[in-house]
């Protein structure tokens, strides 16, 4: 059936059967469609002007149905929908009885602007062209889908499924509330809007979305794919979600990336690269973690690696922000930071080595935990730590743990510690040009572990110093003690070790006061200046000896 008009066309109440093909061709002019019902096999409409279909509530939807394609082709094409029950559908590959089969597919190309909140179902390919789409409110299905539009893509509200792939190329997308789907998203965007909305991959093909901005705050971008590489020059996704199912990588790439309160996980091994990064309150997940950032604030996030290595990284020169953060590896972990390295109130925890690095201020206070299965390494410009943390099952005080290793601490200048816990499985040191440590609650344990309780020579305690002060303290370990500065004074300490050495290498004099000092073998106490130890007690099993250029004694 051929239907021509050089002017509009009108059917009002209509139905347009044929046995076979329809073709319907008009001049300029708008032509108003209503009610187009049945169509045959193939349905073809070419229109010079506007092509507008309009339903205002009518028992039955104005369709514009074929059992075979669907091919309509116009200058601009507008769908309206008014009324309690009205809408509108397009559909190809339909058969009388609801159906869809074979592959026919749905094609609707404008020259101008594609406005349409109708419903359009294709049995194969559904594609759409023209300057602008604006779908807001549509749902389109089709076994592929294709969106194509020079400037803007509007499918907010919308529904969009692809059982295969779906495809948008335009300038904008804006997906604000609204969902795509496709087992394959091949997205070519410059600017993407997907707050509240959703983008689902569902398929294990690589996932590449690379565009300028992405907004996803509150919205979800889900892949199965086995790959995700996000690419952005801004992403924000506060409060949303980014999810990787699958079992490879999740590169993530942006200039300025913020997730505050938001979720980045992933199945695989997990990547962020990016200048400002702004994860507070996020939850940051994968099987391996690596964040690196020219700016990275994660104070009260949770940053997971379950079972591989996590490495987070600051490069610039602010402080790199983890307060009342949750780190946590199921393997090692590196942090580091090019500047001071804020960590007030969190928890840093490796099942096996963890290292800490600050080329500035390292402030580890306020219950503060740094926790390794193994071996735990600090290196700082400075360290301030200390303070404790009401928490329902008691105070919690700031403390180091190498449970199964060595801890070691090497800070530049000042190392600053008051009432914090410093535990070793094996060695501890602790070196800096002026150590300060003071507190009841101060304790320094090395050798926890079996193993080097049954091998004391590798649970040595190390404190080194150009400036030493000690009060209030506990120094406990079942091998060597040593504590070596220029300067020594020992206020209300308590030992108790293998073997302990106090040496002071400089002029001044070494303090010892209110102490006890105890060794199951040896104690050596050496000056090059002078040695004062008041109230203090001195204990060995087999050899003490005080060294210095004039020694003053109230001790026993």
């Amino acid at each position: 059936m051929a239907l021509g008009s050089a002017g509009t066309v009108h059917l009002d109440q209509a139905q347009l059967v044929a046995g076979r093909d329809v073709s319907l061709t008009a001049g300029q002019g708008s032509n108003v469609i209503d009610s187009l019902a049945q169509g045959g096999r193939n349905v073809d409409l070419q229109v010079s002007g506007t092509l507008a279909l309009s339903s205002t509530g009518a028992a039955t939807p104005t369709a514009l149905r074929a059992a075979g394609e669907l091919r309509i082709a116009a200058d601009s094409l507008t769908t309206h929908s008014t009324g309690s029950g009205s809408s509108i559908l397009l559909a190809a590959g339909l058969l009388a009885d609801g159906r869809l089969t074979g592959n026919a597919g749905l094609r609707v190309s404008t020259t101008g602007v594609l406005q349409s909140d109708a419903q359009m179902l294709a049995a194969g390919t559904a594609a759409l062209s023209g300057t602008e789409l604006q779908l807001a409110n549509a749902q389109l299905q089709g076994q592929t889908v294709q969106l194509q539009a020079t400037t803007d893509i509007d499918t907010r509200n919308a529904q969009v499924l692809a059982q295969g792939q779906l495809s948008a190329t335009a300038q904008t997308l804006n997906n604000a509330g609204g969902q795509l789907s496709g087992q394959q998203l091949n997205l070519q965007v410059g600017a993407l809007d997907n707050r509240s909305g959703s983008l689902l991959h569902t398929g294990t093909a690589t996932l590449n979305l690379n565009v300028t901005s992405l907004d996803n705050r509150g919205g979800v971008i889900a892949a199965n794919a086995t790959d995700v590489n996000l690419t952005a020059q801004s992403l924000n996704t506060d409060a949303g979600q980014l999810q990787h199912a699958g079992s490879g990588q999740f590169l993530l790439q942006a200039d300025t990336l913020s997730a505050q309160g938001g979720q980045i996980l992933s199945g695989g091994n997990l990547q962020v690269q990016a200048s400002q990064t702004q994860l507070k309150s996020a939850q940051v997940v994968g099987q391996a973690l690596d964040i690196r950032a020219t700016e990275l604030n994660a104070r009260e996030a949770q940053l997971v690696a379950r079972n591989g290595t996590l490495q987070l990284t600051s490069t610039g020169p602010l402080a790199l922000e983890l307060s009342r953060a949750q780190v946590q590896s199921g393997g090692s972990a590196q942090i580091t930071s090019a500047a001071d390295l804020n960590a007030q109130q969190a928890v840093l925890s490796a099942a096996q080595d963890l290292g800490i690095t600050a080329a500035g201020l390292l402030s580890h206070r306020d219950g503060a935990q740094a926790i390794a299965g193994a071996n735990l390494s600090v290196q700082a410009g400075q360290l301030d730590a200390g303070g404790s943390l009401a928490t329902a099952s008691g105070v919690q005080y700031s403390g180091f743990t190498a449970l199964g290793g060595k801890l070691q601490a090497d800070i530049r200048t000042s190392l600053q510690a008051d009432n914090t816990l410093w535990t070793a499985g094996e060695g501890l040191s602790l070196k800096a040009q002026d150590v300060f440590l003071t507190g009841s609650r101060t304790q320094l344990a090395a050798g926890q572990s079996a193993s080097a309780a049954a091998n004391p020579v590798a649970a040595s305690l190390l404190l080194s110093a150009q400036q030493l002060r000690v009060s209030d303290a506990l120094l406990a370990t079942p091998g060597a003690l040593s504590l070596q500065a220029d300067s020594v004074r020992l206020d209300r300490v308590q030992t108790s070790s293998q073997d302990l050495l106090v040496q002071s290498s400089g002029t001044h004099l070494l303090q010892l006061a209110s102490s006890q000092l105890a060794a199951s073998r040896d104690v050596s106490v050496q000056a090059s200046g002078d040695i004062n130890a008041s109230a203090s007690t001195l204990q060995s099993g087999r050899q003490l000896s005080l060294q210095g250029q004039g020694v003053q004694l109230d001790a026993t």
